[in-house]
């Protein structure tokens, strides 16, 4: 049911449009993998005080979190909060940039095999 909820969340993200928000060029929805304990990471300039939004939804196999840092090394958004009996891998974050700059998002796997992943970076 939530990973429904998930899917239908960014269905969304993926038909809107993009007013305004970050990041300054947009990319793509776009399907990855991440390896067993490893990290997949996304480098990308965000406007400062815009709203910006990251949905990745997992396979399933694995539980996983995501995290945006500043070019501090700062976490400025996270989601790695999960159930057995709810979610593993469906994680989003929503943050405002305080400054325009490049920000990292970081997909991880905390499971002992490749999860693969469906990421919308808005």
């Amino acid at each position: 049911m939530k990973q429904a909820a998930c899917l239908g969340l960014l269905g969304a993200l993926l038909l809107a449009t993009v007013s305004g928000g970050a990041p300054v060029r947009e990319r793509k929805p776009e399907r990855n993998a991440v390896d067993a304990f490893g990290v997949t990471s996304y480098a990308d300039r965000f406007e400062g005080k815009k709203r910006a939004c990251v949905v990745a939804i997992g396979d399933g196999s694995t539980f996983m979190g995501l995290y945006v840092f500043d070019r501090w090394g700062n976490c400025v958004a996270k989601d790695d909060v999960s159930e057995v009996f709810a979610t593993r891998d469906d994680m989003a974050v929503e943050w405002y940039p305080s400054e325009t700059d490049v920000y990292t998002v970081d997909v991880r796997n905390f499971g002992s095999s490749r999860n693969m992943f469906h990421i919308s970076i808005r």
